[in-house]
């Protein structure tokens, strides 16, 4: 299964380990990601599901773009990207990737 990862990187910080050395570490705001669609190799020619992640207003989307997320049934989103996948039966349009994800381990 391939792993990856959305979000806004909220800052960096600093860890101890047991130790005691300090290790930076940087923080991120990572969901909800929604699937806002899935890919399949009949109509695409490859199996991906594209994320959306964090909301965006109505008003500032434009048409064309209004259009692919009314099809996929879900609210706007400022992020989109896709991941190509072996298998993209158990994923569906508006299911959160993370919740999904976790049922799967």
């Amino acid at each position: 299964m391939k792993k990856g990862i959305i979000g806004k990187k909220l800052g960096m910080t600093q860890l101890f380990d047991q130790n005691g050395n300090v290790v930076p570490v940087t923080v991120i705001e990572a969901g909800p990601c929604v699937v806002s669609q899935k890919k399949t190799a009949e109509n695409d020619g490859y199996e991906a599901v594209q994320v959306g992640f964090a909301d965006m207003k109505a008003s500032k989307v434009n048409k064309p773009m209004k259009g692919h997320f009314a099809k996929g049934d879900v609210a706007p989103k400022k992020v989109l990207r896709e991941f190509r996948l072996e298998d993209t039966s158990v994923w569906m349009p508006r299911i959160y990737a993370m919740y999904l994800q976790r049922a799967m381990q």
